[in-house]
Order: structure tokens, then C-alpha cells, then sequence
């Protein structure tokens, strides 16, 4: 392909070199004649450019030492030790810190100091101030640096007050700095590179020069050629506008004439080809080769835009439509490579779905739109003991198998994913919790009817599947909070819920009892921190918590409790066992039956409860409901053998929830769990004696119309 791309375009780039070749001479003459014509203006053009910026730049560098010597002055005028050294007529401080540091360390000519009354007191050169200053000093208020013209050169002074710089006082005299304007003076601050600078004054050069010739044609003109140097003259004017002397640039201008031959015979090439491409080969180009190569491009445009082969509609007659085909053939090939590349990278290479990666990135995506979703992770609980029981490759036709059943059994809406050995997961933009639960359930009923090697030799029970699901962004908006809360709701899911799907809202995500909930910051802060000490200590006992939680506000809800007592009933539910934690993990956590040590031992966590949180600022609406929601209605319960109304409301409501959670859920040292039916057959069982009958009755309306949904 790339060799008979290759070969088609020598043979366009052959064809247009002999066509160009043979109709260029009349452009070429055409060019000569206009560029012979123009080429002395542009020149013109360029010198005068040249001139004005040689002319600005060294105005410049004589405004810019103006600036440097009027700061100079400035910072030792005022200087309290300057001002009181005058007062107090110390004249060895002014000459070693004023008059001689001044001209040895900042190179400048003069420094001298006058009184308020004009009268000099110091200075380097004797007789300079009443030479050159004394007359104009009177008269001629010097704001800043500026040139002053003497008998043998022209200087740059300034004048300022001697002023305090601690104190509110006036004057105490004046400094006066001055530097010559003399050959080391031009090098050293006004001299350009490649340029040549001097100074006319007085009809004398400053640097030795061709005098003459500068003063025979140095009639107020701004440059003049003498040879092959180019004079520019630049007037030195002072602040009264008076014109003192004249700086000189001289450049040489034999470069000027060097380049017009150059630019003349570069123009006259490039003109020549443009004119001839456009005055004799525009049509048959255009319809030859710009019409086609636009085609083309707008192709290459279409694919970049569309990420897919465009077709170019040519007919492979000539060579153009040769190479219009062999890139058609390219861009199909290239496209179902990267296609299958993109493939490869995105999917897992045993379920053929799609893999983590890829996960991510529509995770990051999904949360980046902002739309809302929902996150489920479905965990093959029997997968682990399957590989150490099988071969790899066994476990792999099982994954596999698992992969095409995920895939049958869930919509095709939902994106399926593999995110880890044993661990799938659906991103779903249908917003109903309740249809990916039914998706769920048939995926775990199918799980069990599927036929794998090696299934008679694994455990019935232990074919199952578990899950957790999660909202955004009502219950996590960023990728790492709903992605770690879909986690734990799989965790517990798969040790603690008979029906191994975690689905509910965690009670810290819903805060709707409150109007504003930074009243409950607080309150919120320590509920997290104890319950994150619980969940080290029991994860059943955190996840235990939540539950009751969850039930006793459907309980307050439909009891139309106040929103304050909606959110304290919350918080009591949440904390209503965090005195086992004095217990230890050792009791929490064990397997074998509980002795009747371990009961008394597990009767005193509300004791131990509200021992703990006594002492927190906040939680004493908590106390009572905490210590009395293990108290029975007829009162046989514990610790204090309340009954009837006398047990609080809401460790009533507690209580028929921790029931009712405890019996549908598996405990370290029961697995026996009931079904919901079979739950509320005990609790009406129990109404009247363990629980308040119109709290019994409330709850079973409320979550039969749940399970019904």
C-alpha cells in the first residue's frame, strides 16, 4: 500500500514540474520589470524605519540615565544624616560620604552642596559651582536631571533638597550632582551594538571623527551619507526646549545596498513561481488537483470528526482517484484495527464483558453528566471455594458461563461489568431501585439452576449470590463515596441480610427531618465516630444499627412524629447498642450458644450506653431512650422494669424495631433467621406483652405494604 502511494504521487509531482517549467518565462519578465520598480521604495521604507528607531533608542538611553542620576541625587538628599550633618557642620562626614563617594562610586563628574541661600558649603572641583551654577541656580528650577551647557562640554545636573526623611522639616540646603558628557560617558550609556555614537557641541566632536565632513552637512538635517556611513542626527534639548548639541549615529550603509541585491533576486524567484501558478496553470491545477486533494481533505476531516471510514467518491481512472482508493482501503483497514484495539482494552477477556477500565471511566463519566444512576455490585459467593477446590481453567469456563447468564438476565440497558475475580457490577439509568432488585433476584434464581462442572460436589446452601446497590447521587456523588458505599452495602449484604441484597439508604444519608442540619453537626460528628469504633469491633452490630434505624423512622413517620423527635429517634436507634462496646469483640463476635453469664453481661450494655454518652455535650434527649429500649411493655424487661406508657414512646419504637431486625437477619451465634412473614407473626405474637400494641400494629401495616410493593 504504502509503495503504490508512494509511486502515484512521483508521477503527480513529475507531471507538475513539467507543466510549471514550461509556461513560466512571460511571468518571469512581468516580475523582473514590477520588482525593479518597487524595490527602491520598500528599501527607502526600511531605512527610515531604521533611522527613527536609532533616533528613539538613544533618546531613550539619555532619558533613562536622566531618571538614574535624578534618583541617585534623590536618595542621598534625602537621608537624616546628610540633613543634620549640614546642621551640625560636619564636613568630614559630607566629603567622605557626598562629595567624594558620589563621583568615585557612581562615576559622575560633580557633587557639590549649597545652603538655602545659594551659598556653596562643599564640592569635589574647586571653583565648578561659581564657574558654572551659581547664575543659573537662581533662576532655572531644576525638577530633574537635565543638560547644562558649559564653556568646554555639555553636563548633565540636578539639583534637590536636602530634606529628613524621619522628620517633617524644611530644607537644609541642596545637593548638586553633575556628569560630563564625554567619550567614556557616550560608550558606557548611550552607545548602541553595530552603531557608532558621538556628540556635536560647540562645533566640536566629543570623539574624534571626520569633523569636517559632519559640519559641512550638518544644516539641521536629520541624516546624511557621507561614503558608505549613514549620519543621523539627534538634537540634545534641554527642558526649555533650547537645542545644546547634537548626538551622531553613524551606521554603515553598505548593508542596505546588499540587501536590495539580495531581496531583489529572492523576490523576483518567488514572484515569478506565484505569478505563473496563478496567471497560467490556476484553471487546469484547480480542476486537476485542488478540487480532488479538497475532496480528500474534507474526508480526512469527516473521519477525524466521525471516528469511522468516509468513502472518497472517486473512480480510480487516473492516478488521483488511484490514490483515493488505496486511502480508502487504509482508513477501512486502520479503523477496524483500532476498533478491535478499543475492544480488546475495554472487555474482559474471559466473560467478554466489559472489564474494569472501562468501569472506571464510565463511572467518571456518568458522575461528570451528573444524571442520576444506580450502582450495583453482584458478588459470586461461591466462586472462591470453587477455584481452590478446581483448576484454573475449570474456574474459567464457570466465569465464562456466569458472564453469558449475567448478560441474559439483565437488561440491555443496564452496562455490565467484571470488576474483580468473583465480583460484577451494573450501571443502570433506569431510576427505580426496585427493578434492579427484581433483575437481581432472577439473576441469583438462575445462578442456581445453572449446570457446571463439578456442582454435585459444592454445597446447595452454598450457590448464591449477593449484592449491594447504591443511588447517585442521592446517596454518594463522587466516584469513590458511591463506589465504597456500594461496597459495604455488598458486605453486609453477603454476612448479615437474609435476602443478600443490600439495597437501603444508609440513615446518615437522609436528613430530611431537619430544617437546617448544621444545627445537628455536632451530633452527627460523634454518632459517626462511635459507630465507626462499633463497625471495628462488630460489623453485624453497625450494619444491626442502621436497620433498626431505618424501620423505627418508618415507624415515627407513620406515627406523624415532629421532626425534632423524627431525628432523636434516629440518633437512639443508631446508638441504642453502642454500650456493647464495653463488652468486647471477643462476646460480640461469638459462634458457640451464650451462657447465662454472657446474657447478664449483654443486659448491662444500656447501662454501659448511657455511662458513655452522659457526659457529651447534646445527647441527653438520647439517654432515656437508650437505657429503656430493652424494657417489655408488661414489664418483665430490663434494667428497670418499666411497663406501659412509663417506658419512653420512642425506646417502644426502638424496641419493636431491634426486634423485628434482629429476627430477619443472621447473628454471629444464630443462623436460623426468620422471613419477614415470619417476623411479623411474632411480633403480633408478642404484642401486648413485649411490645406496645399500637407501635405493633403501625409497623405491621407499614412494612406489609413494603414487602406487597
Amino acid at each position: 500500500m504504502q509503495k503504490k502511494i508512494n509511486l502515484l504521487s512521483k508521477k503527480i509531482t513529475c507531471r507538475l514540474l513539467a507543466f510549471f517549467i514550461a509556461t513560466s518565462l512571460i511571468p518571469l519578465i512581468v516580475s523582473v520589470t514590477y520588482l525593479s520598480n518597487s524595490m527602491e521604495k520598500q528599501l527607502l521604507q526600511y531605512q527610515n524605519k531604521e533611522i527613527e528607531q536609532l533616533r528613539a533608542q538613544i533618546t531613550y538611553n539619555f532619558y533613562k540615565y536622566q531618571q538614574y542620576m535624578s534618583l541617585i541625587a534623590y536618595d542621598y538628599s534625602y537621608w537624616d544624616d546628610t540633613y543634620y550633618a549640614i546642621i551640625n557642620e560636619n564636613w568630614e562626614w559630607i566629603d567622605e560620604n557626598i562629595i567624594e563617594w558620589l563621583p568615585e562610586g557612581m562615576n559622575f563628574t560633580y557633587a557639590g552642596i549649597i545652603n538655602n541661600e545659594y551659598e556653596l558649603l562643599r564640592e569635589n572641583i574647586d571653583g565648578f559651582y561659581h564657574k558654572y551654577m551659581d547664575l543659573i541656580l537662581p533662576t532655572h528650577k531644576l525638577k530633574m536631571a537635565d543638560f547644562y551647557k558649559g564653556e568646554d562640554s555639555l553636563y548633565l545636573t540636578t539639583v534637590v533638597d536636602v530634606l529628613s526623611n524621619s522628620e517633617n522639616l524644611p530644607p537644609n540646603g541642596k545637593l548638586i550632582v553633575a556628569a560630563r558628557v564625554d567619550e567614556d560617558f557616550l560608550i558606557n550609556n548611550i552607545k548602541l551594538v553595530d552603531v557608532d555614537i558621538n556628540l556635536l557641541y560647540n562645533n566640536n566632536l566629543v570623539i574624534n571623527g571626520q569633523l569636517e565632513e559632519i559640519l559641512r552637512v550638518n544644516n539641521h538635517t536629520s541624516y546624511k551619507q557621507i561614503d558608505d556611513n549613514l549620519h543621523i542626527f539627534i538634537p540634545v534639548i534641554n527642558q526649555w526646549d533650547e537645542v545644546l548639541a547634537y548626538g551622531i549615529a553613524t551606521i554603515s550603509y553598505s548593508f542596505y545596498q546588499r540587501a536590495l541585491n539580495t531581496l531583489t533576486h529572492s523576490l523576483i524567484i518567488v514572484y515569478s513561481i506565484c505569478f505563473l501558478l496563478l496567471a497560467m496553470a490556476i484553471l487546469l491545477i484547480k480542476h486537476k488537483l485542488f478540487d480532488p486533494i479538497s475532496k480528500v481533505q474534507e474526508v480526512i476531516n469527516n473521519i477525524r470528526l466521525l471516528k469511522k471510514p468516509v468513502v472518497i467518491p472517486f473512480e480510480p481512472k487516473d492516478e488521483i482517484g488511484q490514490l483515493a482508493h488505496s486511502f480508502n482501503d487504509l482508513a477501512k483497514e486502520i479503523d477496524q484495527h483500532n476498533q478491535h484495539l478499543k475492544k480488546l482494552s475495554i472487555t474482559d477477556e474471559i466473560t467478554t464483558l466489559y472489564n474494569y477500565r472501562h468501569f472506571i471511566t464510565r463511572i467518571d463519566e456518568k458522575i461528570c453528566i451528573g444524571n442520576p444512576f444506580i450502582l450495583a455490585f453482584i458478588e459470586i459467593d461461591f466462586i472462591k471455594t470453587y477455584s481452590n477446590t478446581f483448576t484454573r481453567t475449570k474456574t474459567d469456563e464457570l466465569l465464562r458461563k456466569i458472564g453469558c447468564l449475567f448478560k441474559k438476565v439483565m437488561p440491555a440497558e443496564n452496562e455490565a461489568f467484571v470488576v474483580g475475580p468473583s465480583t460484577f457490577s451494573i450501571i443502570s439509568n433506569i431510576n427505580s431501585v426496585d427493578n434492579i432488585v427484581d433483575n437481581i433476584k432472577q439473576f441469583q434464581h438462575e445462578l442456581t439452576l445453572l449446570q457446571f462442572w463439578g456442582k454435585n460436589r459444592l454445597p446447595t446452601d452454598l450457590i448464591h449470590a449477593s449484592a449491594g446497590i447504591s443511588k447517585f447521587p442521592q446517596e454518594g456523588n463522587t466516584k469513590d463515596s458511591l463506589i465504597k458505599l456500594t461496597d459495604d452495602k455488598l458486605y453486609r449484604a453477603s454476612h448479615f441480610i437474609h435476602q443478600r441484597i443490600g439495597s437501603f439508604y444508609s440513615v446518615f444519608h437522609n436528613s430530611n427531618h431537619v430544617n437546617d442540619i448544621t444545627d445537628l453537626n455536632h451530633l452527627y460528628s460523634v454518632t459517626r465516630t462511635m459507630m465507626s469504633i462499633l463497625q471495628a469491633m462488630d460489623p453485624y452490630t453497625l450494619c444491626h444499627s442502621e436497620g433498626v434505624a431505618r424501620y423505627a423512622l418508618i415507624i415515627g413517620e407513620g406515627m406523624n412524629l415532629s421532626n425534632k423527635d423524627l431525628e432523636t429517634l434516629k440518633y437512639s436507634a443508631l446508638l441504642h447498642d453502642i454500650g456493647k462496646i464495653e463488652l468486647g469483640s471477643e462476646l460480640l463476635n461469638k459462634k458457640d450458644p451464650l451462657t447465662e453469664d454472657d446474657f447478664k453481661k449483654i443486659k448491662m450494655h444500656t447501662i454501659y450506653g448511657v455511662n458513655i454518652l452522659c457526659s457529651i455535650e447534646g445527647f441527653g434527649a438520647l439517654l432515656p431512650i437508650i437505657h429503656s429500649h430493652h424494657e417489655w411493655y408488661n414489664g418483665n424487661g430490663y434494667p428497670d422494669g418499666l411497663e406501659g406508657k412509663k417506658i419512653p414512646l420512642l425506646a417502644r419504637i426502638i424496641s419493636v424495631a431491634d426486634a423485628y431486625d434482629t429476627m430477619i437477619t443472621n447473628r454471629p451465634y444464630r443462623t436460623n433467621t426468620k422471613t419477614s412473614s415470619e417476623a411479623i407473626a411474632e411480633l403480633r405474637r408478642c404484642s401486648g406483652t413485649q411490645f406496645d400494641p399500637m407501635v405493633v400494629e403501625i409497623f405491621i401495616n407499614l412494612i406489609s405494604q413494603q414487602n406487597q410493593k
